[in-house]
């Protein structure tokens, strides 16, 4: 990573809890252009709270999310500079896939003409499903849907939870070889995962646990990984 790389994202001392329940303490956070930041850390340890508060799907109780040290207040400021694709199915299970499509590109005149003539929906093998109703649909099918309605306009940072959740293995080895061109075209990409593959794209990690979330000296895999979430 060039260490020039301006830092696009920024998230200080944010706070989140349920109820009487904590789930992050003052965590800062920080991600460059041309940088992937893998989260890790015990399940039901708050990373997809932190993801949701740095995608602006629900808001912090404190702290600050700031993109080039702009803060970002509203929805729409969010949208504007980052796409999430959450673990869940985000889809509407009663619309066919092109309906789906037409409605996530909506907020951009002439977004879904852009979406197909961008060729992305050939390129993750949808062509075929465009008139499926989603809720018929594998949960691969499904997550290569929801990847493709975030990342056609080509948002400056990716979030992604689990991307290789219900994917086989040729497609999961085309999402980390789209990752990793999308890192090394400028933009950011931060994921949640537990599979090796997917953390070998790692240029930094944060472990996340006990409401604290702080930076690993290096990225760790296999053994060290289980040995810290444990």
């Amino acid at each position: 990573m060039d260490s020039q790389n301006k830092i696009l994202l920024e998230a200080r001392g944010i706070n989140k809890s349920y109820g009487k329940t904590a789930i992050i303490k003052n965590a800062d956070f920080n991600i460059r252009s041309k940088e992937i930041i893998a989260v890790v850390g015990p399940n039901a340890g708050g990373k997809s709270t932190l993801l949701k508060i740095l995608s602006g799907t629900i808001a912090a109780d404190s702290g600050r999310v700031l993109f080039e040290d702009k803060e970002l207040k509203s929805s729409a400021d969010f949208a504007a500079h980052i796409g999430y694709i959450p673990q869940d199915n985000p889809l509407f299970e009663d619309m066919t896939v092109k309906d789906n499509l037409k409605f996530w590109t909506s907020d951009v005149k002439g977004g879904y003409k852009k979406l197909v003539d961008s060729g992305l929906i050939e390129k993750m093998g949808l062509t075929q499903y465009l008139n499926y109703k989603v809720r018929r649909l594998s949960g691969g099918l499904k997550k290569r849907v929801s990847i493709t309605c975030v990342i056609w306009n080509s948002p400056e940072i990716l979030i992604l939870d689990e991307p290789g959740a219900a994917l086989d293995v040729v497609f999961k080895e085309e999402i980390k070889n789209f990752l990793r061109l999308y890192a090394e075209g400028g933009g950011a990409v931060i994921i949640v995962s537990h599979e090796e593959g997917e953390l070998a794209l790692a240029d930094r990690m944060y472990l996340m646990g006990e409401t604290e979330l702080r930076q690993l000296d290096k990225p760790v895999y296999a053994a060290e990984l289980k040995e810290l979430i444990s």
